[in-house]
C-alpha cells in the first residue's frame, strides 16, 4: 500500500529486524521486522490536535500548519521523541 505512492528509497529502512525491544504500540511485522506501520498508523488522520511531526523553532514562531500535521505517526515526534525509542543507542554512541 505505502509503496504505491512512496518510493522505497525515500524514507526509513523497512524489512530489517529491530535491534532492541520495541513498545507494543509500535508493532513489528512477521519475524520482528520494522515495517511502515511500525511507526505510521494508516487509519489515522492527517490533521491532528496534537503535533506528531518534527517541526522547527521557526514553525513554532510562525504557527506553521506543520504544528498540526500528524503524518499518521503513532506517537508524538515533535522533538524526535518517537525516533529515539529505537535510535537512542546510536545517539549515545555519537556523544562519547
Amino acid at each position: 500500500m505505502c509503496l504505491g505512492c512512496h518510493e522505497s528509497t525515500s524514507s526509513h529502512v523497512v524489512g530489517v529486524p529491530a535491534h532492541d525491544a520495541v513498545p507494543a504500540d509500535l508493532p513489528l511485522g512477521a519475524g520482528g521486522v520494522i515495517t511502515c506501520t511500525t511507526c505510521h498508523y494508516t487509519h489515522g488522520s492527517l490533521e491532528s490536535d496534537r503535533p506528531r511531526a518534527s517541526f522547527s523553532f521557526t514553525d513554532r514562531l510562525t504557527d506553521s500548519p506543520r504544528l498540526r500535521k500528524s503524518f499518521l505517526l503513532r506517537r508524538n515526534n515533535s522533538d524526535g521523541d518517537m525516533c529515539r525509542i529505537c535510535h537512542h543507542s546510536e545517539q549515545e554512541d555519537t556523544t562519547r
